[in-house]
């Protein structure tokens, strides 16, 4: 079904002028919005530290912008400058699942011949006879303490 996009350009205070679009489709409920950086590119950028301490923490408003880095320092995890998300008007809650669900697609050992399940198939009398490799073990980690954090069970 055709759907419409919604678009406001507002200047937003401490960022820069920004271009919202919304898009919401009333036949199959999908919901999307982004934010680009409108107007020129600013001098220097802003860093802002927020400490997660409880659950009410994660359902605080972030804008992120589509060049913007994120650091979680608790999973010695580093997202670079954009980290393959676009501008993102949410809450750290969803910006954290929103970065649990890029590393999760980008991850090389998720499927095929490099997934870790494939890496536990078992001999002729149904032993396991290959182990995960280590790097497949920490990036399994990795995602499991990010949803972890994102689900509010661990901070």
């Amino acid at each position: 079904a055709p759907s419409e996009t919604i678009m406001r350009v507002t200047d937003i205070p401490h960022f820069k002028e920004a271009i919202i679009m919304s898009l919401s489709c009333e036949h199959c409920g999908y919901k999307s919005n982004e934010i680009k950086g409108g107007g020129a590119i600013p001098s220097f950028g802003t860093k802002i530290t927020l400490r997660v301490k409880d659950s009410r923490d994660l359902a605080r408003e972030v804008l992120k912008s589509d060049t913007a880095g994120i650091v979680v320092p608790e999973l010695d995890l580093e997202l670079e400058e954009g980290g393959g998300m676009n501008g993102v008007y949410t809450t750290v809650e969803g910006l954290m699942k929103k970065m649990h669900g890029r590393l999760w697609a980008a991850n090389p050992f998720g499927m095929g011949e490099s997934s870790v399940v494939e890496q536990q198939h078992g001999d002729d009398e149904g032993e396991r006879c290959c182990r995960p490799m280590p790097q497949h073990v920490k990036y399994s980690e990795l995602l499991a303490q990010l949803k972890d954090m994102a689900d509010g069970r661990r901070f």
